[in-house]
């Protein structure tokens, strides 16, 4: 099997870490449903738009084909929303036309800008995954607090989507000892109360492969 190289490595995960946050992104917008909390409803929407930044600076990065992964769609669906709400985007419409500046760069100097964007990109990831936890554990004690089932389905529902987003960046994404321990323990309370939702995987290949 041919190997990918690091461009082509860093492509796929910066495009799959853009696609979770514009995901991330609609979950934070989900948490409005009902909402009647002045702050809460500012902190779920400096989130959303937050985390479409990001998915717009990962883009970027890599200048991916619109149609690719429905990247356009998920965009400006985020997008139409959070201007609905109020938000601003001056220059969200050139999200991925950066890579075209630098044609004329030879092959080693773009391989080398990636790999100096990629080191960066993994503090950018290990941030991500922390976020993700935590928007699960919100989730999950939104779920635990409500007294509505099918607000409480909802959440718990949410909670296993950010957690499951979390573990599978944590499975494909190159961190270092310390940081994966870090994100190991945050990740270990989350778990049993999600299992308690039954909203985690099991056996072998499953939740249990962090603990390992």
């Amino acid at each position: 099997m041919a190997k990918r190289n690091p461009r082509e490595k860093f492509h796929k995960a910066t495009l799959k870490f853009a696609l979770a946050q514009l995901d991330a992104g609609e979950m934070s917008l989900q948490m409005l449903s009902g909402a009647d909390n002045p702050r809460r409803i500012q902190t779920c929407k400096q989130d959303a738009r937050k985390r479409f930044d990001r998915a717009v600076r990962a883009l970027r990065a890599i200048s991916p084909n619109p149609a690719e992964e429905r990247i356009d769609e998920k965009m400006h669906g985020l997008q139409s929303k959070l201007v609905d709400l109020g938000e601003d985007f001056p220059d969200a419409e050139i999200a991925w036309d950066c890579g075209a500046e630098q044609a004329d760069e030879s092959d080693s100097q773009r391989e080398s800008a990636v790999l100096e964007m990629h080191r960066q990109f993994e503090q950018t990831l290990f941030d991500f995954v922390s976020n993700e936890i935590q928007l699960a554990t919100t989730f999950a004690n939104m779920a635990r607090s409500a007294s509505d089932p099918d607000r409480r389905d909802r959440s718990a529902e949410n909670a296993s989507k950010a957690y499951r987003t979390a573990r599978d960046f944590m499975a494909n994404t190159l961190l270092t000892e310390d940081k994966r321990s870090e994100l190991k323990a945050q990740l270990k309370p989350l778990e049993q109360t999600l299992k308690g939702f039954g909203s985690t995987d099991s056996g072998e290949g499953g939740s249990a492969w962090f603990l390992k």
